[in-house]
């Protein structure tokens, strides 16, 4: 495996958990480092990361978010990269790729570059498509777009990270690192709840060298039993 620098660990005890810190880590970092009028997220349509309020906001199942969409943060949607039904007729992998970097691009003009905090998606859709992998290329296409506006990468590995498509991370097929990973499922195999934030070590220094804590915490994570049954795992 790549080392991929992701080396900072935020446990939790499950993935719409993971997801909801991650989501307060991302804005919490901005805060930190003098950036507080970033406050919008952009995902995908047809999306899930979990049934947090949070969560749900940035998700794109809308039957799962009609009835809170009035109490939900702010959150943008953008097309999902569903080949089988997104792509134009003659258009190449690396067209539709590209299309959609450009799309994702002029969404945070739209927002306001200086308000966006982060891009968050699935690195391989789960609970609303079913095992539906991105074009080649598409990734790295994306990873330029939110460099180009420091915008932070959130890659939502619950379903399809930890080996379950052949390497520890599914963005490591992809050739990208994101800035933020959120993982949950294969930890422990269903033996104990956990989840877990995995961020770059630019985000935890900015938390360590400002305020020097995460406002962030349930009862039960970072749970000794659940950390201990990941490990065996």
């Amino acid at each position: 495996m790549r080392r991929t620098g992701l080396d900072r660990v935020y446990f939790t005890s499950g993935g719409s958990e993971a997801v909801e810190a991650a989501l307060k880590m991302a804005r919490q970092f901005f805060v930190e480092i003098g950036e507080p009028d970033r406050s919008v997220f952009i995902a995908r349509r047809q999306s899930y990361h979990g049934n947090t309020l949070g969560a749900l906001a940035v998700g794109g199942n809308e039957w799962r978010r009609a009835s809170f969409r009035d109490i939900m943060a702010e959150s943008r949607h953008v097309s999902p990269c569903y080949a089988y039904l997104e792509k134009l007729e003659g258009e190449s992998d690396d067209a539709f790729g590209t299309r959609l970097a450009e799309e994702l691009d002029a969404e945070i003009q739209a927002a306001g570059p200086e308000r966006v905090i982060g891009f968050v998606t699935e690195t391989v859709v789960g609970a609303t498509s079913g095992g539906v992998e991105p074009v080649a290329g598409y990734f790295q296409k994306i990873r330029e777009v939110c460099d180009r506006y420091g915008v932070l990468l959130i890659l939502d590995e619950i379903m399809c990270g930890l080996g379950r498509i052949g390497t520890l991370y599914a963005f490591e097929q992809d050739g990208v690192v994101p800035d933020i990973v959120t993982v949950a499922k294969g930890l422990v195999a269903g033996y104990q709840p956990i989840g877990a934030v995995l961020m770059a070590e630019k985000i935890f220094r900015a938390f360590y060298d400002g305020s020097g804590f995460f406002q962030h915490g349930h009862t039960f994570i970072g749970h000794a039993t659940a950390c201990a049954a990941g490990l065996v795992v």
